[in-house]
């Protein structure tokens, strides 16, 4: 029995083999269907390369679904722990800031990425969607910026409130 474990290479014969039943000759590919072994044709030679291409490439890079959400929980996180206590007007508002901060900087973080991952197939489906399914697709590039807007308008009024509330009793 022969292992041969993942590598980014196409692994073929390096010299002429002779069996019982057949010479195969020096560069043969060799790939398994089921229970049987044969001589790989070139194009499931061209489409071998082209996945190890594919798996070996992503192995380097980082997945930008985890990616994402890492960093869009890293800065919503940070953000919040930062303008935690102002927007609350409570010390435990930084803790609060951080952890809501983290969980819709991640959520949104994620979904930039999942778009980033499905983007080509995003761009050749894209005419034959519904809709529906393009308003799924765009809500995070819509929902995100308006989101923040929205909690950002109402902090503000909030602390201009609080700010009027303090002067007034000085």
């Amino acid at each position: 029995m022969i292992t041969i474990p993942p590598s980014p290479h196409l692994h073929e014969t390096v010299d002429e083999t002779e069996t019982d039943k057949r010479v195969f000759s020096e560069h043969t590919v060799f790939i398994r269907r089921g229970e049987h072994v044969r001589v790989a044709s070139t194009r499931e030679r061209l489409t071998l390369m082209q996945i190890k291409q594919v798996r070996f490439s992503e192995n380097k890079n980082a997945p930008p679904e985890k990616f994402g959400a890492l960093v869009g929980a890293f800065i919503a996180g940070w953000m919040g722990f930062a303008t935690g206590e102002t927007i609350t007007g409570a010390k435990e508002g930084k803790i609060i800031g951080a952890v809501v901060g983290a969980g819709a900087g991640g959520f949104l973080g994620r979904t930039f990425g999942q778009i980033f991952t499905y983007y080509k197939e995003i761009k050749v489906e894209w005419p034959r969607l519904s809709n529906l399914w393009r308003a799924i697709v765009l809500s995070p590039l819509i929902v995100g910026p308006v989101a923040g807007k929205l909690i950002n308008d109402y902090w503000k009024r909030r602390l201009e409130q609080r700010r009027l509330k303090e002067s007034g009793r000085q």
